[in-house]
């Protein structure tokens, strides 16, 4: 994930336009829109598109990690060619989305009909070469977030449970 980020960065260097985006995604770091209550067991999904994929795996990942919670992560068309028929209403959306993908109003559709969730990460006031990072920045927010609220430690890896600290000292994964 880390790499994956720096690659991106890599790609401003000598690029007025995106080292703009990169700025603007740092001078927005708390922005976005407000963070949702996360408990336990609930069904959480995330989504993006093009680079935005990316985010919304790297955001389940880390949720999976640090919170425990089951999170799963789709790109958009992935999303919409099957798995969408398990979500409903106890299910929460996370949208990583930009405005300019015209499939995203069929998502929106399809879960408003399904009466599921949908919080879009969208960072509007970002400019569109650094919102993917401003999008990137409240998926680690929300990680932590979700960490404070269900008590867990995001350094631990579960060790503060016997089991799973049982299991990191045993086996070589």
């Amino acid at each position: 994930s880390m790499t994956g980020a720096l690659a991106w960065i890599a790609r401003w260097i000598a690029s007025k336009p995106l080292s703009a985006g990169l700025e603007g995604a740092c001078a927005a770091i708390r922005g976005g829109p407000r963070l949702p209550k996360l408990k336990a067991g609930m069904d959480l999904v995330l989504i993006g598109d093009l680079e935005r994929e990316w985010i919304a795996r790297e955001t389940a990942l880390k949720l999976q990690e640090t919170s425990y919670l089951p999170a799963r992560a789709y790109g958009l068309e992935e999303f919409l060619h099957g798995p969408r028929v398990s979500t409903g209403p106890n299910t929460l959306v996370v949208a990583f989305s930009e405005d300019s993908e015209p499939r995203w109003k069929d998502l929106r559709d399809y879960l408003h009909i399904v009466q599921a969730r949908l919080l879009e990460a969208d960072c509007a006031g970002v400019a569109p070469e650094g919102r993917w990072l401003a999008q990137l920045f409240w998926g680690q927010r929300l990680a932590l977030e979700a960490c404070r609220a269900l008590g867990t430690d995001a350094d631990s890896l579960r060790t503060d449970d016997p089991r799973y600290k049982k299991a990191r000292t045993e086996l070589d994964l």
